[in-house]
């Protein structure tokens, strides 16, 4: 008999509550790998709050790896791409440095994400506002990558997992059928119940899609050298055994 997180323990950062993270991450998470979490309990899209978040969340870095996490994620998309193009670079750095482990911010994860599925050209679709959403889309293009198209649902950020998945899936159909010639969906934001619909969406849209969390703990094992058969939960996931 093994115990909790006896192959690698990943810290994960969320800038707000993570229900849907830690719920996500059990459902796919290979046997032995352990997710350890904390929040900066964030209100709000607001510039203090933004700041606010991500310096605890270098202080949380620290912490982590204090508590023996192998690999650190952060999730907050947004809060990094508001502060511009590149910004993660030189936070990610930080963050290593203070967490003495590797570690991967959100968006971060999916340009590495849409290298490894050969996405060049994407959509965007998210429930977060317009004003969040173009934060990170204009990151994107920052970094190379064309957006087609962005859709964006303006869900309130408190209440983004009372969100039904299959509100999430017709949305994001909407989304991919209004693009074209897009080489995959890409799907910011892991406090919404996306991260299951990612198979369904794939299935029926025949290219790729990046959901926040998928990405985000895809990186971490990655990372990690886990290679274990992911299936089910679409092709990045399952892609890790091809490496």
């Amino acid at each position: 008999m093994y115990g909790f997180g006896w192959r690698k323990r990943i810290g994960c950062i969320s800038p707000s509550v993570m229900e849907m993270i830690s719920f996500d991450f059990y459902r796919f998470a290979p046997d032995g790998v352990g997710f350890v979490g904390v929040t900066e309990q964030t209100n709000s899209w607001s510039p203090e709050d933004i700041d606010k978040t991500l310096k605890g969340s270098l202080e949380n870095a620290a912490y982590l790896g204090d508590r023996g996490c192998d690999f650190i994620v952060h999730t907050g998309a947004a809060h990094v791409a508001s502060k511009g193009p590149g910004y993660d670079v030189g936070y990610l750095a930080e963050m290593t440095k203070r967490a003495g482990a590797p570690a991967t911010t959100s968006v971060r994860s999916a340009l590495n994400a849409f290298k490894r599925m050969g996405m060049k050209r994407i959509a965007i679709a998210s429930p977060w506002p317009e004003k969040i959403v173009t934060w990170v889309a204009d990151y994107m293009r920052a970094e190379g990558i064309e957006v087609a198209h962005v859709g964006f649902a303006g869900v309130d950020f408190k209440v983004l997992h009372t969100l039904q998945p299959i509100q999430v899936y017709q949305f994001a159909m909407g989304v991919a059928n209004a693009a074209h010639d897009i080489d995959g969906l890409y799907m910011p934001g892991p406090q919404a119940p996306a991260a299951m619909t990612v198979p369904f969406i794939e299935r029926d849209i025949h290219k790729p899609v990046i959901a926040s969390t998928p990405a985000d703990f895809w990186a971490a094992f990655h990372a990690l050298g886990i290679r274990d058969h992911i299936e089910g939960h679409g092709r990045l996931l399952a892609s890790l055994a091809q490496d």
